[in-house]
């Protein structure tokens, strides 16, 4: 963890650094931080996806969640709480940070996907595929785990809908500058997304004629509609929460019985050539019959480095076991293994990691 010492003046928190390592702070910028950590005048800010401690004079709760306002002055990083003006702008920060409540409360975890996932997909009869054609996307949109590759992984971050909005910007940007418009553009566009696929069944829902197929076949309506209607909040959960981050977050619907939760996170850790750019990929997993296990990779100059971390002593062991054989794997794929490491940690749940970059959850 990266240790600042900060004061407040006024209605300023001040970092005395010039850098936060892996954080961006742009002045003019307004980022939202929580405070993870208080014990007298020690505290530690989450930003970004980045904690860092800090000492400060104004007394602050645990859990409280402040936007900040980024200026700065000579070597000082200078964080404006934004609450702290007229009436108007507390009113406005209160009704945010509510709205931001509220979105993380749209974040569903696997079971809840999974079973709205069936209950959609079931829910595609012929009159609804009839008007639209690409509600198969739906049906085979959570892909088993045992279907996992690199290709899958892209395409099916690519068309989560995390990106929808971004995808259409581009298409009208485009039209912008050269004056043209395909139609057969757009439509492949919403086609190939999971967003613009439930946002057009959630119209085509409410067409009395589709009301009444649905219902001959046993399906209600208005349930249909409300499952439609968390899938796309859940994406939207993920979207919000990238913007006042700097990072791209979703979610991927990969099918893994086994498997409680999981996260993914990658992040670039700068460097100087592309030959000795650093990346990082951290996987947490959480897996009912061994519990908890995480895996750091890191690559740099076309090395990579492996840690696992579990709090099981039996799959320790069969990890132990199967180093070698992971080594043979590295070298049948091509790529170099340059250090191996396999460790027992109990309470990994609880464990706090610092990490920032592309946020995924399975």
């Amino acid at each position: 963890m990266n240790k600042f010492i900060a004061g407040r003046t006024g209605k300023f928190i001040n970092v005395i650094r010039k850098e936060i390592p892996f954080l961006t702070l742009k002045e003019g910028h307004i980022v939202k931080a929580r405070v993870l950590y208080v014990k007298g005048s020690s505290v530690s800010l989450k930003v970004r996806n980045r904690v860092f401690e800090a000492k400060t004079e104004v007394p602050l709760r645990l859990n409280e969640r402040l936007l900040l306002k980024v200026e700065k002055r000579d070597d000082t990083i200078r964080l404006r709480v934004v609450n702290g003006g007229s009436g108007n702008v507390q009113s406005i920060q209160k009704k945010i940070l509510s709205f931001l409540e509220v979105i993380d409360s749209e974040k569903l975890n696997l079971k809840e996907l999974t079973a709205l996932q069936s209950f959609i997909k079931n829910s595609i009869i012929d009159t609804v595929q009839e008007r639209i054609p690409a509600a198969s996307l739906l049906k085979g949109f959570f892909a088993g785990f045992e279907e996992i590759s690199g290709s899958l992984l892209k395409d099916t971050l690519n068309s989560s809908g995390i990106l929808f909005e971004t995808k259409l910007k581009h298409l009208l940007l485009r039209y912008t500058h050269d004056g043209t418009l395909d139609n057969l553009q757009v439509e492949e566009l919403v086609r190939g997304d999971l967003k613009g696929v439930l946002l057009r069944l959630r119209e085509v829902i409410k067409d009395p004629v589709i009301e009444k197929s649905l219902a001959e076949r046993g399906i209600k309506p208005g349930d249909l509609l409300a499952a439609v209607d968390k899938f796309i909040k859940n994406i939207e959960h993920y979207q919000l929460h990238s913007r006042p981050d700097e990072s791209l977050q979703g979610f991927l619907p990969f099918l893994w019985n086994e498997l409680r939760d999981a996260d993914i996170v990658f992040r670039d850790q700068g460097g100087g050539s592309n030959s000795e750019k650093a990346l990082c990929c951290l996987v947490k997993l959480d897996i009912e019959s061994i519990g908890n296990v995480h895996v750091w990779v890191f690559m740099q100059s076309n090395l990579f480095h492996l840690r696992f971390i579990t709090e099981s002593s039996t799959f320790l062991k069969r990890l132990r076991d199967s180093s070698e054989a992971l080594n043979e794997q590295f070298k049948a794929a091509g790529l170099k293994l340059g250090s191996l490491e396999i460790d027992y940690e109990e309470g990994l749940k609880d464990k706090r990691t610092d990490y920032n970059g592309l946020n995924l959850r399975i």
